[in-house]
């Protein structure tokens, strides 16, 4: 069996979307789905409609924790050996997609399967490439969770940043798929996508806190040294764009001294200029969208002149 974990916090404009994408899933009758209520408005009319197709059930959370703790309390009370996790704005790409990513998984001896994924933006779909961040178009064996206790954080936002590359840095068997299986719908109410620049404080802030947790949790269980130095340098390239993007943040934030501590910890694990190399290929690949994405072609400052700031916590 195959649990599909929903977060949601009054999603009742976009869940039935959701919900419909996985009732017309070729393996439905395999399916335990839950929506994990983060103490909004419940879905009992919903649940009732949808319990016709398919079994699901709803879990409600006491207080307001963020989809990372909602996605987490579906975790400890659900008890299949795979889990799929969908956000209540977006749907599966066709009847398929959970088929094809259950079949790859149960038949191989990885841990994680990944697919491609398709960001919905304005009137286009952008093509996402296999990445390792984002909880789209993935699927985990539950046996390597648990025995490695990889576990959601507390933190509202970019939380899965930091479980993924947990996961990554355990050194988690991939296997990457060259199919799409998860659209990421454009839903501008929600956390991830809103513009304002409160919330772009919010996600930057998040994002360095989950990227640097990530990597000091996995120092401190001496997780996979290779994949542990990647992660830094990639967080630092990362942290580079983010920082073209919206320099004024970084710098009001104090976000640049924050990540100064990257600096020590790329030192002690220094990775060849040809693994540097094809990490910045593959951060660039994952900037294919967003309206200050001239900004990380036109750049006002180098990746060396970045690390130099960092360097000198200026």
């Amino acid at each position: 069996m195959i649990d599909v974990i929903i977060p949601a916090y009054n999603a009742h404009n976009t869940i039935e979307q959701t919900l419909t994408s996985i009732a017309f899933q070729s393996i439905v009758d395999k399916l335990n789905v839950y929506i994990i209520n983060d103490c909004g408005k419940d879905y009992k009319e919903i649940v009732e409609y949808y319990s016709m197709f398919m079994n699901i059930e709803e879990l409600k959370l006491s207080k307001n924790s963020g989809p990372g703790q909602a996605r987490q309390h579906g975790i400890d009370n659900s008890n299949s050996e795979y889990i799929i996790f969908i956000d209540s704005d977006d749907v599966f790409t066709d009847s398929l997609a959970i088929e094809t990513l259950y079949n790859e998984l149960s038949n191989s001896n990885n841990d994680i399967i990944v697919s491609t994924f398709l960001e919905e933006l304005e009137n286009t779909f952008i093509p996402k490439h296999t990445q390792y961040v984002w909880m789209h178009g993935k699927m985990y064996k539950r046996s390597y969770l648990t025995k490695n206790n990889i576990r959601f954080n507390n933190t509202y936002t970019n939380e899965d940043c930091g479980f993924n590359q947990l996961c990554y840095m355990c050194g988690a068997n991939y296997l990457e798929l060259n199919r799409t299986t998860y659209i990421w719908r454009n839903n501008y109410e929600s956390i991830t996508r809103t513009r304002t620049e409160e919330s772009k404080i919010k996600y930057l802030k998040m994002f360095v806190y989950n990227m640097i947790w990530a990597i000091e949790e996995s120092l401190k269980r001496n997780y996979n040294e290779n994949r542990v130095s990647e992660i830094i340098y990639a967080t630092i390239v990362a942290s580079y764009h983010y920082y073209l993007q919206n320099e004024e943040i970084f710098k009001k934030e104090k976000l640049l001294e924050q990540l100064s501590i990257l600096i020590k910890y790329h030192t002690e694990h220094p990775i060849t200029k040809e693994e540097k190399l094809s990490i910045i290929k593959n951060q660039l690949y994952t900037e294919t969208s967003g309206p200050d994405l001239y900004k990380v072609y036109n750049p006002s400052i180098t990746l060396e002149g970045f690390i130099n700031i960092l360097k000198e916590g200026v």
